[in-house]
């Protein structure tokens, strides 16, 4: 899927693979009509206008667009192919993910193979004032800015922060903000909540590009500076509006101590509407500032996910105890509480602070019946949100399938409550695992897992390449071009004083393993990491590595290993959550989601008692 928004940024490119661009058509001259995606261009004189355009019509790569000024002169301008080539290891990141740009000019008639627009790239004067524009002789709606420079006043009274968050603001965690700072579309963002914008332009080049990377530094100032008059708009309308939209633009969550993770506003589109208002010429003073708080008020307020199914196990029954978490994405504090059957409340009410969050550990007996588990309410002011816990599994013959495995929360799902919104990997890479009784003697608890995974077979490793000596060996750096070298999704960026810092970490093809964990998250009785190659690495007091036999099939591959003992936990209960990396690198977990930062899944509660009907469930 394709989303092309002229106002704010190029638009949300993002897909379930990478899309083959139209080849240009080459011979003649004939003009190919070319219309702006959006209904108004905004620019700024003096800047590079880099613009999304439909184009009706075969392409010549030797034609270029023509286009001038009402005053007769004429502006040097080309057709530039810009897309990205996603990287699949980046599909479940917290921010969404940084890819490796294309841009290729129509002259060089043909383009490599990527997701994108065509776009018209023109270098405006610094004196074209309001002058209409006209494009392969039909005008084009044209709103001109003033210089964001030039905007500050110089004797205005009180402060001048349109551009700067609050000094107390926290500041999100590097790592991930790195998506930020890869994008051109998005680098506006990562200025806001770490130096404000308007300082001068952070370095330009830090992404990843086949082509000229020039065109791309072009749209990341042209972006910038339509936000900075945007935002120096509401603040002239509206210092408090502007400031609460600041807050909202910068928004962090404190999820884990001392890990500030972002939880502002992605959705590319509600930010390219905000700032087509922000930049409508017809709305100024109140109206451009009810517009902007409306804007601000219809974002979510609160966060709802259940963290773990079964945090503890309570008395003899051994029910399990649900953790259900909230995270407070609004502008001032809420109570929040949960209830369960009948509407009755579990538990008392807790503060919800503007950035902070809340956790609830209630009784999975204590929710409402729902179809494979139970369901609580969230009431967090006025808002009220449904969760569901799993129930307890009952483990019949022939055993119990666990699984599909999910990709990592991203923050788009998280700040929605949506579990469920592309949480699955694609079948080619899918994985489940069997728990059932086993017969054979092999193991002491009398129990083990059939694991099978889906991955194509692993290629042959190469021979390893000579060291290289010259000046462009490893580390080399080209200045922001790229030959083709698989880095966009194993690199991190760290920001270090405001600016960014690009580290570049080549990572190979991942050994796809699965790992089992047993008992309570964070204390866990057993851990079992098992590989393609069948070998189990046992972590824990009586750590040891075995090895299995393998059923490899070329695209999948299966092997079964004994539960250990001590995953028997009293009242013949077993608490198991699995974590997946495949060989694309990809992260995947049962029976929840995992954030980013999580380094071990979250639990589900199996009753063994049930495989002989001794349990009363």
């Amino acid at each position: 899927m394709l989303l092309l928004l002229g106002a704010g940024s190029l638009g949300a490119l993002t897909s379930c693979g990478p899309v083959k661009a139209p080849r240009v058509s080459l011979g003649g001259s004939a003009q190919p009509r070319l219309v702006p995606t959006a209904s108004r261009v905004d620019v700024v004189p003096g800047r590079t206008l880099v613009t999304p355009v439909r184009v009706d019509g075969p392409i010549s790569g030797a034609a270029k667009p023509q286009l001038s000024l009402a005053d007769g002169r004429d502006v040097d301008a080309s057709l530039v192919w810009i897309g990205v080539e996603p990287d699949v290891r980046s599909w479940s990141s917290w921010l969404p993910a940084f890819e490796r740009w294309v841009v290729s000019p129509a002259s060089d008639g043909a383009i490599p193979t990527s997701l994108g627009a065509w776009h018209l790239v023109a270098a405006l004067p610094a004196d074209a004032g309001t002058q209409p524009l006209d494009l392969n002789g039909r005008s084009i709606a044209v709103n001109w800015l003033a210089d964001p420079d030039t905007l500050r006043p110089t004797n205005a009274p009180g402060a001048w922060e349109p551009w700067r968050l609050r000094a107390d603001s926290p500041q999100p965690d590097a790592q991930l903000l790195a998506p930020e700072w890869r994008s051109p579309l998005r680098l506006w963002h990562a200025r806001l909540v770490t130096t404000s914008l308007g300082r001068p332009t952070a370095t330009p080049g830090i992404w990843q590009v086949r082509g000229d990377s020039g065109v791309l530094d072009r749209l990341a100032e042209l972006i910038e500076a339509r936000w900075r008059v945007g935002l120096a708009r509401l603040w002239y309308a509206d210092e408090a509006v502007c400031r609460r939209l600041l807050t909202t633009l910068g928004r962090t969550v404190e999820i884990t101590p001392g890990t500030h993770a972002p939880a502002w506003p992605t959705d590319p589109s509600a930010l390219d509407s905000l700032l087509i208002d922000l930049l409508d010429p017809r709305l100024k003073g109140r109206a451009l500032a009810v517009r902007a708080s409306a804007w601000v008020e219809a974002m979510p307020q609160t966060a709802v996910w259940v963290e773990d199914d079964a945090a503890e196990l309570l008395g003899d029954a051994s029910e399990p105890l649900v953790r259900i978490r909230a995270a407070g994405l609004g502008e001032s504090p809420e109570l929040v509480w949960v209830s369960g059957a009948g509407d009755y409340r579990v538990g008392e009410p807790r503060a919800l602070e503007p950035g902070g969050v809340v956790e609830v550990a209630v009784p999975a007996a204590a929710g409402r019946s729902v179809t494979g588990g139970r369901g609580f309410t969230v009431r967090c002011g006025v808002q009220a949100k449904s969760v569901a816990a799993r129930e307890l599994y009952a483990i019949r013959p022939p055993g119990l399938r666990c699984g599909p495995l999910y990709l990592d929360w991203t923050l788009a799902a998280w700040a929605a409550s949506q579990p469920g919104a592309g949480d699955l990997t694609g079948p080619e890479y899918s994985a489940v695992v069997l728990l059932y009784k086993d017969t054979s003697g092999a193991g002491t608890s009398g129990w083990a897992a059939f694991i099978e995974c889906a991955a194509p077979a692993p290629a042959p490793s190469p021979a390893p390449a000579a060291p290289s000596t010259g000046d462009g060996g490893v580390g080399a750096d080209d200045g922001g071009t790229d030959d083709g070298a698989d880095v966009t999704g194993a690199e991190a960026a760290t920001v270090l004083a405001g600016e960014p810092e690009v580290v570049r970490t080549r990572v190979d093809a991942a050994p796809d393993e699965l790992t089992l964990w047993f008992g309570q998250r964070g204390r866990s009785a057993a851990v079992l990491r098992v590989s393609r190659s069948g070998v189990v690495r046992e972590e824990g007091v009586d750590a040891a590595e075995s090895t299995y036999a393998v059923a490899d099939e070329g695209d999948r591959w299966s092997l079964s290993v004994p539960v250990p003992a001590a995953a028997i936990e009293p009242g013949q209960i077993v608490r198991l959550g699995l974590t997946r990396v495949d060989p694309r690198g990809v992260r995947t977990a049962w029976p929840r989601r995992l954030m980013p930062w999580d380094t071990e899944p979250a639990r589900a509660a199996i009753d063994l008692k049930a495989w002989s009907g001794l349990s009363e469930s």
